[in-house]
C-alpha cells in the first residue's frame, strides 16, 4: 500500500550479481548487529536482489571506491520577505529549485509554532508549489519539516523545505533521485550526495527567475473545496533503477567502512533488472474501511493518525491523513492544515516522551514522481531509523513483512491513549 522509502529492487534476477565483496565475516557480523540488522538477512537480501556475491575472507587487494559527486557549500539566498514568513533558495540545495519557507520569528521546536502560523506557512508553501508547477513545469515536490532545526538551516527558525525532483525527470519517479531525497530528509548530511548539486550558473539563473515570479505572484488563498478529488485508478513510472542500485551499494560500503569493516569490492555481472517499471494502481487505500479500521491510531473530526503497516522504525512511524479524500498537499483547507498541525505537535510530544528522542521528521510526498503511492495526501511523521537498517529496509521493501492488524493493535492502543491524554494546543 504505502511505499515509504526507496522503491527499489523488487524481484531482481538471481543470475549473477552486480559486485563481489570479500569481507571478514566477524567484522561484517559485528557491524550489522550493532546497527540492529540481522547479518543473515542482510546477506540474503543483497544476494537475492542480484547486488552482491559474498566471499567471507580477509580482503587482499584495493577496494572499488565509492563514487560521490563533490559537495557544494552555498548560503541560503533570500527570495522574498513578508511580515511573518520568508522564502529562500536553499543553502546547499540538493536539486534545482529547492526552496525554504521560513517562519521569521525565533522558535526552537515544532510545538512553538502556533496554529495560525502553521496555516500561514502552508499557504506560502502552496504558493511556491503552484509557481513551481506553472512557471517551472515541475508539478510535484516533497514538503519536509522537522521538530528541530537541521544542519544548514537558519538558526532558531522553523523551516519547511520544498524539495522537487530533478527537472529532467519531473514526471516520473527517478529512483536514483528519490534515494538522495530520502537521505536529505531523514539523515541531513549523514551521507554524501548521490547526484550533482546545481551548478553556480544554474543556481544564479534559478534565483533570478524566482525573485521575478515571486514579485509578480498574486496572493494565495487556501482551497475551500469540500467535495474532494475523485478517486481514480492511476499509474506510476519508476526509472533509473540501476543507477539507484549502484548508489545504494556505495552508501552501504561507505557506512560499513566508517564502522571499520574492510571490504574488497570488485565489479561482477551487469545488473539484470529492468531499468524502468510501469505500475498500475487501484483507487485509494486510505479511503477503504478495512485499512482505516486496521491502522487507525487516533482520529479527530478532520484527520486520522495511522500506524504505518510496514514501519521503517517499529512503533515510531505514523501517517497523518485528512479524512476528506484530497490527492495533493495543495488541496488542503486552512482548517485541515491546523488540525494536522495540532496532531503533529501532540504525536511529536508522545514520541519524544516514549523514546526519549527529539529527532522527529515530518514530510509529505506530493505527487507520484516524488514517491507518493497512495493518491490521498498524507504526512509521514517518524523518528529517524538506524541508517544501516534503513538501507536494507529500502532495498528489500517489497519483501518486508507487513504487520497484521493483531500485530499493530498494541501500538494503536498505546499511542492512541497517549494522544488522547495530550492537551490540544
Amino acid at each position: 500500500m504505502l511505499k515509504y522509502t526507496v522503491l527499489l529492487m523488487a524481484a531482481l534476477s538471481p543470475l549473477g550479481c552486480l559486485e563481489t565483496w570479500t569481507v571478514p565475516k566477524e567484522q561484517w557480523t559485528s557491524a550489522l548487529k550493532d546497527a540492529g540488522v540481522d547479518p543473515g538477512y542482510a546477506t540474503d537480501t543483497l544476494t537475492k536482489l542480484g547486488l552482491v556475491s559474498f566471499s567471507f575472507a580477509e580482503p587482499q587487494s584495493p577496494t572499488l571506491p565509492a563514487v560521490f559527486p563533490p559537495a557544494v557549500a552555498t548560503a541560503a539566498e533570500l527570495l522574498k520577505e513578508e511580515p511573518q514568513v520568508s522564502i529562500y533558495y536553499a543553502a546547499n540545495a540538493r536539486v534545482r529549485n529547492h526552496l525554504w519557507v521560513v517562519l521569521n520569528r525565533p522558535v526552537h521546536s515544532l510545538a512553538e509554532v502556533k496554529p495560525e502560523e502553521a496555516a500561514l506557512l502552508a499557504a506560502t508553501t502552496n504558493k511556491v508549489l503552484g509557481l513551481l508547477a506553472t512557471k517551472f513545469h515541475i508539478p510535484h515536490a516533497v514538503v519536509a519539516q522537522w521538530n528541530e532545526a537541521q544542519p544548514g538551516n537558519l538558526a532558531d527558525r522553523f523551516t519547511i523545505e520544498i524539495v522537487p525532483p530533478r527537472p529532467e525527470t519531473a514526471h516520473v519517479l527517478n529512483v536514483w533521485d528519490k534515494i538522495d531525497s530520502n537521505h536529505h530528509v531523514l539523515f541531513r548530511g549523514k551521507y554524501p550526495p548521490l547526484l550533482p548539486a546545481p551548478t553556480p550558473e544554474e543556481r544564479a539563473q534559478d534565483i533570478a527567475e524566482w525573485k521575478a515570479v515571486l514579485a509578480d505572484a498574486s496572493a494565495f488563498t487556501f482551497s475551500e473545496k469540500v467535495e474532494g478529488d475523485p478517486i481514480e485508478d492511476w499509474t506510476q513510472v519508476q526509472t533509473h533503477r540501476r543507477k539507484a542500485a549502484e548508489s545504494m551499494l556505495d552508501i552501504l560500503h561507505a557506512s560499513l567502512t566508517e564502522k571499520g569493516v574492510k571490504i574488497e569490492r570488485k565489479p561482477d555481472s551487469p545488473l539484470a533488472a529492468p531499468d524502468e517499471i510501469v505500475s498500475p494502481k487501484k483507487g485509494c487505500a486510505f479511503c477503504r474501511k478495512p485499512v482505516i479500521d486496521s491502522q487507525k491510531t487516533y482520529e479527530t473530526e478532520l484527520s486520522y493518525v495511522f500506524y504505518n503497516f510496514k514501519p521503517a522504525i517499529p512503533g515510531a512511524h505514523f501517517l497523518i491523513v485528512p479524512k476528506r479524500h484530497i490527492a495533493s498537499y495543495t488541496g488542503l483547507t486552512k482548517e485541515e492544515v491546523k488540525d494536522m498541525h495540532d496532531l503533529s505537535v501532540r504525536l511529536t510530544q508522545v514520541l519524544q516522551e516514549k523514546f526519549q528522542r527529539s529527532d522527529v521528521k515530518m514530510y509529505t510526498q506530493s505527487g507520484p514522481p516524488v514517491g507518493q503511492t497512495v493518491p490521498h495526501s498524507h504526512m509521514h511523521l517518524m523518528l529517524a531509523p538506524s541508517p544501516l537498517r534503513y538501507i536494507f529496509f529500502g532495498l528489500n521493501y517489497e519483501q518486508e513483512t507487513s504487520l497484521t492488524a493483531e500485530q499493530m493493535k498494541p501500538t494503536l492502543e498505546e499511542i492512541g491513549k497517549l494522544l488522547h491524554d495530550k492537551q490540544s494546543i
